[in-house]
């Protein structure tokens, strides 16, 4: 102690805990506790024991061994195999999902759970957020004891979900279902271990005396949180030779009853090699009324970079050109692609230059920055900006001859051509009807089209004889309002705070509901709340995908991006592009298909919201362009051919 204060030396502490002669004591106790426990389980007792890894980390010499904390955690699977399947080792998060510095880790370590800032119970039973220290502050503990509790009470509910499994796999399961929030470190999901724990609905009879049930997880062998979903999983029967199937759910998990005996077990799943059980040496044996829980099963995916794709993508530039970042600045308009550039920005080593879809370098990326200013447009050129001489640009041009050619210039100037933003949708609150307006000239014309839909604002419309400069949103938000190809026009989402829409508000479609056809680019439009999840809608109004995150690549503010509206507040006319900046958006679908990103991982959705190219697979994507998108594999650009 220090000043009455207790001062831990953890140098000192760690280079006891390296001596494996400083645990003999534990060992020997941890030994003695581990025979107890194995006659309880003899004597017909089962349990499971939930054990915190322990507080003896810190910043100065990293993550100790769990075991070492307590003899429950000490406890070896080569001398009580059984009883260390019944103890559960838990480790402490943060907010963040990242590993407490303090909590101890290690191969013991099974799961973990939140054991940062947690509100518990006290001793004189009062809930601790009824005490208060000295600050008058609300008091938080943080520890593994915090976090341990979690886990024990997933277990108990996952026993009492199904009271006929046995300890050790209360613990497979427990320590098997891990959340989706997961970082670095697995945390324990309550919802997935109950619902693995019962025995689902349409599994059959398992009461069967001559049925078993087998349940178990697939999983990618790199990306363990990553679950794989619509994998194929064949038993077949080792006497019969009868095959029998299941598919694994949107978690990874499958399920799926049998006739008692022993089968091969094989999987196989779209970009992923194909697996069997222990390399096809062993087989599984499923014994009748009792269910089976496997461990998780992994697979690899292809390393044959043109099999990861499904039938109909190939790569028309193979994956192999080196690039900080590819950044798409054209857009394809969909009724006239040859104005849509066949160029794209390449930044290597910190500079700029222009590349082609077809793979070839344009102009050598040397240049200091992209787009020279907000005034160039990406329709009608791109320029390349050299900050040292002020005014050099090279720019791609579309010409009257209706070929793009690239040239060197001094002060380009060029301007969007098509999709501005001059025309603004609104749901007049005073007679509900829908208005179209003309920004500049500030006129509003009430009217009905059944082929389409629109992004609105609901505005309390005052008119002038100046047009509408009184009018005010009624909540400044954006709304899809769609005809439905009847006069019952309605509101097809939710209100949201940001908008950002390829069709400038109008999202063209035909057909019904059921058979609709959207033209190639005006389809889709993107709503947030907050700029960090953003959900998608097709223009009839049907969600594509929910909780998507914005792009990284730096999109200029071009109409493309831009937001499909304006507002109007206090009179003021006030351009909607004020809400999304830069890359702060997802990208639209163009020509059907949409890139996106979401936790991190990249894909791309057909309008139905299907993985068209699962999430994970690529590395990062971009927007589809007559046919073609920049794509990453493997650390490397190329493009993507959809056919």
């Amino acid at each position: 102690k220090k000043n009455g204060e207790e001062e831990v030396d953890y140098q000192a502490l760690k280079k006891w805990w390296d001596e494996p002669s400083n645990h003999s004591a534990k060992e020997k106790d941890a030994a003695n506790l581990g025979d107890f426990l194995s006659r309880m389980l003899r004597a017909g007792y089962d349990f499971v024991i939930v054990a915190s890894a322990g507080n003896d980390s810190a910043p100065s010499i990293g993550h100790l061994e769990s075991k070492y904390n307590s003899w429950t955690c000490l406890i070896s699977y080569e001398q009580y195999p059984e009883v260390y399947d019944r103890i559960i080792v838990v480790g402490a998060l943060d907010q963040n999902y990242n590993i407490a510095w303090f909590s101890n880790a290690g191969e013991r370590c099974d799961i973990y759970a939140p054991g940062v800032k947690i509100l518990s119970t006290v001793p004189g039973s009062r809930f601790q957020n009824t005490f208060y220290n000295e600050n008058r502050k609300l008091r938080e503990w943080s520890g593994t004891s915090m976090a341990s509790p979690h886990v024990a009470g997933v277990a108990a509910m996952v026993w009492t979900a199904n009271n006929s499994l046995t300890g050790a796999e209360v613990k497979k399961i427990v320590c098997g279902s891990i959340s989706d929030s997961s970082g670095d470190y697995p945390m324990v999901d309550a919802y997935k271990a109950v619902k693995v724990s019962r025995i689902p609905t349409g599994m059959g009879d398992t009461d069967d005396p001559e049925k078993g049930a087998v349940l178990g997880f697939v999983v990618d062998s790199d990306q363990e949180e990553k679950a794989i979903e619509n994998a194929e999983i064949l038993f077949t029967s080792e006497s019969t030779g009868i095959c029998y199937v299941a598919y694994t759910d949107q978690d990874g998990h499958f399920e799926i009853t049998l006739p008692a005996g022993d089968y091969y077990l094989d999987a196989a799943a779209n970009n992923y090699s194909a697996y069997s059980w222990k390399d096809g040496k062993e087989t599984i044996r499923v014994e009748a009324e009792q269910v089976l829980y496997l461990d998780w099963i992994k697979m690899d995916l292809h390393n044959d970079r043109a099999a990861v794709l499904p039938d109909g993508i190939t790569w028309a530039v193979e994956p192999e050109i080196d690039a900080e970042d590819i950044i798409v600045g054209d857009r394809n308009v969909g009724f006239d692609d040859s104005v849509s550039s066949p160029y794209v920005y390449l930044k290597r080593n910190g500079k700029y230059g222009l590349i082609g879809y077809d793979g070839e370098i344009a102009v050598n990326p040397k240049y200091d920055s992209f787009n020279g200013g907000d005034f160039y447009g990406l329709d009608d050129f791109i320029a390349v900006y050299d900050s040292r001489s002020g005014d050099t640009m090279f720019a791609q041009n579309y010409n009257d001859d209706g070929k793009w050619k690239i040239v060197e210039q001094k002060k380009a100037f060029g301007q969007p051509g098509i999709g501005t933003n001059s025309t603004t949708y609104f749901i007049d609150e005073n007679d509900g009807k829908l208005y179209r307006l003309n920004s500049f000239l500030n006129q509003p014309e009430a009217f009905f089209d059944a082929d389409a839909s629109y992004v609105v604002q609901k505005i309390n419309c005052v008119r002038s004889e100046y047009g509408i400069d009184d009018s005010s949103a009624t909540d400044e938000k954006f709304y899809l309002y769609a005809s439905k190809g009847t006069e019952e026009e309605s509101f097809v989402t939710k209100g949201y705070k940001y908008v950002c829409s390829n069709g400038d508000g109008y999202c063209a479609w035909s057909g019904t509901p059921d058979n609709r056809y959207i033209l190639s680019s005006y389809n889709t439009v993107a709503f947030s709340n907050d700029k960090k999840k953003w959900d998608i809608y097709d223009s009839l109004g049907y969600l594509i995908a929910s909780d998507l995150e914005p792009f990284d690549c730096n999109i200029n503010l071009t109409p493309w991006w831009s937001p499909a509206t304006a507002f109007f507040k206090n009179g003021d006319y006030h351009d909607s592009a004020e809400n999304t900046h830069g890359s702060a958006v997802p990208f639209c679908a163009t020509e059907g298909w949409v890139a996106v990103k979401k936790n991190g991982l990249y894909g791309y959705l057909d309008l139905d919201g299907n993985e068209v190219i699962p999430f994970g697979v690529l590395e990062d994507v971009r927007p589809v362009h007559n046919g073609k998108a920049w794509a990453k594999y493997d650390g490397k650009w190329g493009v993507l051919s959809f056919e």
